[in-house]
């Protein structure tokens, strides 16, 4: 029995969010600071000798299957596993079991941390050589248009890399930017910093649904707000480089 392990880490999102929806990118280029923190999506995946698929989730002890990869009830994680496993052409039988350290939902790109998790655990069974953009690339494709769930760019390629990056999207390429930020600099940030659970959660969709809409009918309110986010996003980085943490509170709550 082969029995693999993965995780892929949850993200902050400072600023530039938007600007990485398409079609935006693709036409003006996007641009967005973001950091991956020490909260993950986790998936094993075990083989089995009778060709049945069960996908379980650990931290709610819900569990579906056992039956064919096609033929699963297909909801929430299980069309993600299903999705991947497609993808690379798997037709054995396996266990799925998933988790998260924090609730989905919660607006740390929790699916996407999770879809990148599966893409390491399928790569890994198969053998398959992939790069990381590759993966960020891969796990986009399937969130967004196998599983149909509409958003940006930016969750896939954060979990992917990991780290403190500024991520550029153009038309070209995307590409990430790791940041040499100095060790005290990113001590005063997380001593500064506390992240809380509101006890809501709330799904991405409609708002980007609705953003993209109001690109297309070039409303202008919309477009100068997605210019003055990439202009805010690069002084942010500036104001990181620079250890100016005061510089980039005020531009975090600009």
């Amino acid at each position: 029995m082969v029995k693999i392990r993965a995780r892929a880490p949850l993200r902050v999102s400072y600023a530039g969010g938007g600007t990485d929806v398409p079609p935006y990118p693709g036409l003006k280029g996007g641009v967005v600071l973001s950091s991956t923190i020490q909260n993950y999506a986790y998936c094993s995946i075990a083989s089995r000798t009778d060709g049945m698929v069960t996908v379980s989730r650990e931290d709610q002890d819900v569990s579906t299957g056992p039956g064919r990869l096609g033929q699963l009830e297909t909801s929430g994680e299980v069309e993600f596993v299903q999705a991947v496993a497609k993808r690379f052409q798997v037709d054995e039988g396996f266990d799925a079991n998933l988790r998260y350290d924090a609730v989905p939902g919660a607006g740390l790109g929790s699916s996407s941390a999770l879809c990148v998790a599966l893409i390491g655990a399928f790569r890994e069974w198969k053998g398959t050589s992939m790069t990381d953009y590759d993966i960020a690339n891969l796990a986009y494709d399937v969130e967004r248009n196998d599983v149909g769930i509409p958003g940006g760019l930016q969750d896939q390629y954060a979990s992917t890399f990991g780290g403190f990056n500024l991520i550029e999207f153009k038309k070209e390429a995307n590409i990430v930017n790791p940041l040499r930020i100095k060790r005290e600099t990113l001590n005063e940030l997380e001593y500064s910093s506390l992240l809380c659970f509101t006890g809501t959660t709330r799904r991405s969709g409609g708002i980007l649904q609705r953003q993209i809409e109001s690109y297309e009918n070039k409303e202008l309110k919309v477009m100068d707000a997605l210019e003055r986010m990439k202009e805010l996003t690069l002084q942010m980085k500036d104001s990181l480089l620079t250890g100016n943490l005061t510089e980039f509170a005020g531009l975090l709550n600009s």
